[in-house]
């Protein structure tokens, strides 16, 4: 008994602990044994740990000595200033995913690299503002909380974060979702419409494929509000090919949506580097590894994957959606969001790790929800049980496993595995971030589960309060 009894108590214990929520005490510590695995993969067994984690820093998008620093070109800012500098952006032989609305960023701070006549003015200066905007909107998130406390959130999940500093790294304009989505979370608090709407119109500015978080409101039931920032998001974006680009319009429209749908296929699944998170590529992984562990059994479903790669994610994506609608009134607007804007981050079969800085505005939202954090509604049910309870801690749990960046030593690539041009000498490790997509759909099984268990209870409760009031009745 006395064993049982101290078992019983250390669960307790550990249960008491996972009901706070501790986003840092979980996390930091984590991120600190990823770094001492890091460090065996590149010191004991001699992969290239950069490379592995992001991407090689002489990636030749630029002349790096004038224009960037060192030997690295943050690539995915002179990315899209090859298309800016063509006379019709959505032509060229580079895919460009880019709508002329999210371009308007990267023109300004090209412009500046005219005026002052210094190469890598720009890019420093575009760097700067995406690192001041993801900082001071994580700090400004967590101004409830204590000073000391505020600079240890800070620091797991700005400056210690893989995934800032992957987008960082990159230049890729991913990192303003970031602000965006604080705010947007922020104005649901608050219940400030006016800004909800402007919230949703900019997500889908800096990324085309979040204007869909409309469609969520849509199917929550919040159907006028999500309708605005539909119109209101298309409007801008289909304004700004009108405003820069006049002599294609309208044909340029439809040139870049085409050219959105064919992006699915700019990269293989097969190819476990760069770092992929969408849920076609965790779906591949999964499949992969169990191919690995029987011995070759899986390969013809590996093929098929890889052929269908580009319908996995919008299958899932549908799948949220649905769940959404069913279960609309039982979901606070904060987890709709969240759920949507998980589903959307990883629905497009490329969506390299730089994406899962979502989960940062996830995070925050969550533990601006306390006391209540395991709790879908405030509101208690008739048998004394939160509706979903569980349901926060099932999506802080993903979202923390989100920003965990992890190597897996045993599936390694050589450069001559992986076709890059300008690299021919370096070997990477596949790291965590392949998996990211699924722990994410089994957050979403693992949601539909509570959230049909406790449609069950209820209605069973509704059954036995109505054959107790026909039974009261026939007394009487």
């Amino acid at each position: 008994m006395s064993s049982l009894k101290w078992l019983t108590e250390k669960v307790s214990r550990v249960k008491k602990f996972f009901i706070q929520l501790p986003t840092v005490a979980v996390l930091l510590p984590i991120q600190g044994i990823s770094v001492f695995i890091w460090w065996i993969a590149g010191s004991y067994f001699g992969v290239d740990v950069y490379t592995s984690r992001i991407f090689p820093g002489d990636d030749t998008w630029c002349q790096p000595l004038t224009q960037g620093l060192g030997n690295h070109c943050w690539g995915d800012y002179y990315y899209t200033l090859v298309f800016i500098n063509l006379d019709n952006p959505f032509l060229g032989e580079t895919p460009n995913p880019y709508p002329a609305a999210a371009l308007t960023l990267f023109m300004v701070f090209e412009l500046l690299t005219t005026l002052t006549g210094i190469a890598n003015f720009g890019v420093f200066a575009y760097i700067t503002f995406m690192a001041a905007t993801i900082s001071y909107s994580v700090w400004f998130a967590t101004k409830s909380q204590s000073f000391e406390k505020r600079i240890t959130m800070f620091s797991t999940l700005v400056l210690l974060s893989p995934a800032v500093l992957a987008a960082l790294d990159r230049g890729n304009s991913v990192g303003f979702l970031v602000p965006a989505a604080i705010w947007l979370f922020s104005s649901i608090r608050s219940g400030n419409t006016q800004q909800t709407l402007l919230s949703l119109a900019l997500l889908s500015v800096i990324k085309p494929h979040f204007g869909l978080v409309g469609l969520a409101f849509m199917v929550s039931g919040r159907v006028a509000l999500g309708i605005k920032s539909l119109c209101l998001g298309a409007a801008v974006n289909v304004f700004a090919f009108l405003i820069f680009w006049p002599r294609d319009f309208p044909s340029n429209v439809f040139t870049w949506v085409q050219v959105l749908f064919r992006y699915q296929d700019y990269h293989s699944v097969a190819t476990l580097w760069p770092q992929n998170v969408s849920f076609a590529q965790s779906v591949y992984s999964f499949t992969y590894s169990m191919n690995l562990i029987s011995g070759g059994i899986f390969a013809s479903t590996l093929e098929f994957l890889e052929k269908i790669q580009g319908l996995i994610g919008p299958a899932f994506l549908t799948f949220v959606f649905l769940g959404i609608y069913v279960f609309r009134k039982t979901l606070t607007m904060t987890q709709v969001c969240i759920l949507a804007l998980s589903s959307i981050t990883m629905t497009s079969a490329i969506s390299y790790y730089y994406y899962v800085v979502i989960a940062i505005p996830f995070l925050l939202s969550i533990e601006n929800t306390k006391p209540h954090s395991l709790e879908l509604n405030t509101k208690k049910s008739k048998a004394g049980h939160s509706d979903g309870d569980g349901i926060n801690l099932v999506l802080w749990l993903a979202s923390l496993l989100s920003l965990v960046q992890i190597p897996i030593p045993w599936i390694t690539f050589s450069a001559s595995q992986i076709p890059i041009p300008w690299m021919s000498s370096w070997e990477v490790v596949v790291a965590s971030g392949v998996f990211v997509g699924g722990i994410w759909i089994l957050c979403y099984f693992v949601i539909f589960i509570i959230l049909v268990r406790h449609f069950i209870i209820r209605k069973r409760l509704s059954s036995s309060a109505k054959s107790g009031h026909k039974k009261q009745v026939k007394m009487v």
